[in-house]
């Protein structure tokens, strides 16, 4: 089913869909103007497209295959499935997987030089289009024209871009990193990079994240106390492990696991044959937030639901004021909210939800989504909740996997949030080894 764009709001335990509402801050006209990852990628989509209409050789051919993205000089990251699936998306009318035409691409971060964003950290983004036969002989970038050649010639297209939106890089990056909605564009922008670890294969790296004092479980930025993320799982039961549903599954206890730091990100070990759950906390007292969570770049509302809309997130209210955090358990993929009763069941009886768990890597979500399956990473962005009239102030390697089928009560509710997170929180389920 194809997803429409619309936003709607939904929430862990609870009522009925209501719009979401994101409010865009006041830009100091002298910064950059943030170019999103979305915004790019749609620019390399319109352009294959109208290349594709036009171009003799590419209009003969009508379709292409989407190849591999890989991420050369970051093996510590895994954005590859949010960017295939969009490519899978915007240029749905064209795809074939039995095509000639072949579409690759990689990204990276690195310093730009370009005159928009000189001295900036940016992840570029290179897509290129190539037939079995190709060798380079044309050139596309931005709007530049293609090179004419005769029309029996092999061709390769080249697409680049610039994302340096922070959030965005942020996200891609696998970072956590809380940002500073007083300081300019270039500040936040210098902690993003330093957020990243330095690439290299020193496990000494210094840690690039915090933990909530007392908690110990709870991962948060270096100086954060207002948000957490934090990671429970159990073993899966011998009913589950035959790929079949286990009532007892859903009873038996889940525990914290401690994270520790490997090449500077935050590590919970998750073995195969582990369901999990992802657990977020809001402590601050004064505003809710809302919370969009991703496993291996792959939106964890939006990646297998049926409902034809595309949800912005969870919402968290305020803490007490007492300080105890308001706080809610995402137990898998949602598969719809189209419920019998208080969401307890679907329309169709069937569970509305499925089950994060570990399986051997080749067997998980990203590869079923057409993804090679890198290090994996569970991002989780927090957006603060805008009041009216304020400003924003060494396990073997698996695979995060669509697990059984299972009911989750949920309900929906309205927030106004910002529209760029307050912080960036990741945490990584199979070991970083610097290795690509």
């Amino acid at each position: 089913m194809a997803i429409q764009r619309r936003s709607f709001l939904v929430a862990v335990s609870g009522l009925i869909s209501i719009p979401f509402h994101s409010v865009s801050l006041a830009l100091n006209p002298l910064e950059p103007s943030p170019v999103s990852f979305d915004g790019q990628l749609t620019s390399i989509c319109d352009e294959i497209k109208k290349l594709m209409a036009k171009d003799p050789i590419l209009a003969e051919l009508k379709t292409l295959k989407i190849g591999r993205v890989v991420s050369p000089f970051l093996p510590d990251v895994n954005f590859e499935p949010a960017i295939l699936r969009e490519l899978r998306l915007q240029l749905s009318n064209i795809v074939n997987d039995q095509s000639n035409l072949v579409l690759f691409g990689e990204y990276e971060i690195l310093e730009s030089e370009t005159e928009d964003n000189k001295g900036l950290q940016v992840v570029v983004l290179k897509l290129i289009l190539r037939n079995r036969k190709g060798s380079e002989v044309a050139q596309v970038v931005g709007d530049a024209k293609v090179k004419t050649v005769p029309s029996v010639a092999p061709k390769d297209f080249h697409f680049e871009r610039e994302i340096n939106n922070n959030s965005d890089i942020a996200q891609i990056m696998g970072a956590t990193v809380k940002f500073d909605s007083k300081s300019s564009f270039a500040a936040n922008n210098k902690f993003v990079s330093e957020a990243f670890p330095n690439p290299s294969n020193n496990h000494s790296v210094k840690p690039c994240f915090g933990l909530i004092k007392d908690s110990l479980t709870q991962v948060t930025t270096l100086d954060g106390t207002r948000y957490g993320v934090e990671i429970i799982k159990r073993e899966r039961t011998p009913q589950e492990k035959n790929g079949n549903r286990s009532d007892d599954g859903t009873k038996l206890p889940m525990s914290p696991v401690r994270p520790i730091a490997v090449r500077g990100f935050a590590y919970v070990p998750i073995v195969i044959d582990e369901v999990f759950a992802i657990r977020i906390y809001n402590y601050d007292k004064t505003k809710g937030v809302l919370a969009r969570i991703k496993i291996d770049g792959l939106d964890v509302l939006n990646t297998y639901n049926e409902d034809g809309v595309e949800y912005p997130g969870y919402v968290l209210n305020a803490a007490k004021e007492d300080g105890s955090p308001s706080s809610s358990t995402i137990q898998g993929w949602l598969r719809t909210l189209t419920s019998k009763g208080e969401s307890k069941a679907s329309s169709d009886d069937k569970p509305n939800s499925y089950q994060f768990v570990i399986n051997e890597l080749g067997k998980g979500s990203a590869t079923e989504k057409g993804v090679a399956s890198g290090v994996g990473v569970i991002t989780v962005s927090f957006f603060e909740e805008l009041k009216l009239g304020n400003s924003r102030g060494a396990a073997r390697p698996g695979e995060a996997a669509r697990g059984k089928e299972i009911n989750v009560i949920y309900k929906t509710a309205n927030i106004s949030a910002v529209k760029e997170p307050t912080e960036v929180i990741s945490v990584r389920y199979n070991e970083p080894t610097g290795l690509q």
